[in-house]
């Protein structure tokens, strides 16, 4: 007698090696999972962008690593676009998390130009990135038409809330796929539930993620998916292997699913 539906995951034809150098990006349990490969001894850059919920934004970040390198126009003009100084009097960047911040604009400027280009150099020496997708509701600011990594408690009048389609995810990530190209990739869609979304539009962000990894894999023969969701919601699939707030996996949910 079986008393849970457990999933056979198959061994992958790409296994990683403590030789190669690992990229976990994406939303919090990216974190969670990049943490688990420093405690294990991988050669790990662990979110390097802070914590990052939504894929347009996270593979924009990929892209300007990129493009920002070949052309430093452009990098300067991505900076300047996503300056923002918030109540707090500290200087954020709209695409990155609230981790990275600055006193003044001049030396967030100067930070950013530096972090970024170092992060290039460690880019092209990687050979595997761990892609997590939280979310597929974005905020996108009001003024310019632009999807944020976050709104760094700025007025919500300043943004309007939607739901990224299917294809605008696949296309973003068309914009990075060149640069990928010699990696390998796993991407999986984050198990923690998004409450403030309601757990109705919840399921339905996590179906769009869902559909465009699996879209992804399709597409691109270095793609695979892992399925950290589908371990939680319907292998474990019991309240005891969440947190108090009964939306994030608890330690021992995060150990199995690692």
């Amino acid at each position: 007698m079986q008393f849970r539906t457990e999933l056979n995951i198959p061994v992958a034809t790409h296994p990683i090696d403590y030789t190669q150098t690992i990229w976990s990006l994406g939303s919090c349990f990216a974190d969670t999972m990049g943490q688990k490969l420093v405690e294990n001894k991988f050669q790990v850059i662990n979110n390097p962008f802070g914590v990052i919920f939504n894929p347009v934004a996270l593979f924009g970040l990929v892209e300007i690593l990129e493009e920002g390198q070949r052309n430093p126009e452009t990098l300067a003009q991505f900076i300047e676009q996503g300056l923002v100084q918030n109540t707090s009097e500290q200087w954020y960047h709209y695409q990155l998390h609230s981790s990275i911040h600055r006193n003044t604009a001049a030396q967030l400027k100067d930070f950013l130009i530096t972090y970024l280009t170092d992060l290039h150099t460690k880019w092209q020496q990687s050979n595997w990135v761990l892609i997590t997708l939280g979310t597929a509701w974005v905020y996108e600011h009001t003024v310019n038409q632009q999807v944020v990594a976050n709104c760094h408690k700025m007025p919500a009048t300043l943004f309007q809330k939607r739901l990224l389609t299917v294809e605008e995810i696949l296309k973003a990530f068309g914009r990075i796929a060149s640069f990928l190209s010699t990696k390998q990739v796993v991407i999986t869609v984050s198990p923690v539930r998004h409450l403030k979304d309601t757990l109705p539009l919840n399921s339905v962000s996590k179906a769009v993620l869902r559909l465009a990894c699996h879209q992804l894999t399709e597409r691109y023969e270095n793609i695979h998916y892992f399925p950290s969701y589908e371990l939680l919601l319907d292998d474990l699939r019991d309240y005891r292997y969440y947190t108090d707030d009964l939306l994030h996996p608890y330690k021992l949910a995060q150990t199995y699913i690692w």
